[in-house]
């Protein structure tokens, strides 16, 4: 057993090409759920937590409107996984459907928070606060588009 993110299939294929068809995925052990974020950065929302709610929302967030995230809009069977389709399997776990394709705005938004969000968690706001400074940082750079989009999609 080996514990990766959605991406280690390519990595396994690296490390191991000899062993195409061997492997498979499945869920994490032990209920665990979590959301890859591309770069290996896992989302996870702990009973423990004091700001469930708005956790959920971030992540919510982040699954829903995240260019980051669009690999599940056309999940393939893998022959490296032996034909297993891992990206259904991944979009099943994470109760994601597909929520569109992604538009120019997500890779914009996408630069802005990678940029802001250090910047943000150093102010030591709250949660909710944080988010809000976030989100007016983005609309400030996307919000014309955004809306012209939105006319579109009516």
């Amino acid at each position: 057993m080996l514990n990766l993110p959605a991406w280690g299939e390519q990595k396994l294929q690296e490390w191991v090409p000899e062993q195409k068809g061997k492997w498979r995925v499945t869920r994490p052990p032990f209920g665990i759920i979590g959301n890859d974020m591309d770069s290996s950065n896992s989302i996870a929302l702990t009973s423990q937590s004091k700001q469930k709610e708005t956790a959920w929302l971030f992540i919510q967030y982040v699954c829903e409107q995240s260019g980051t995230m669009n690999w599940y809009i056309n999940p393939k069977p893998s022959e490296f996984l032996g034909g297993q389709n891992a990206q259904e399997l991944y979009r099943t776990l994470t109760g994601l459907g597909s929520s569109g394709m992604p538009t120019p705005l997500d890779r914009k938004a996408s630069e802005i928070w990678n940029r802001s969000i250090d910047e943000i968690i150093n102010k030591n706001t709250s949660a909710e606060d944080s988010l809000s400074l976030l989100y007016q940082d983005i609309m400030d750079e996307v919000s014309i588009p955004y809306q012209q989009l939105l006319n579109y999609k009516k």
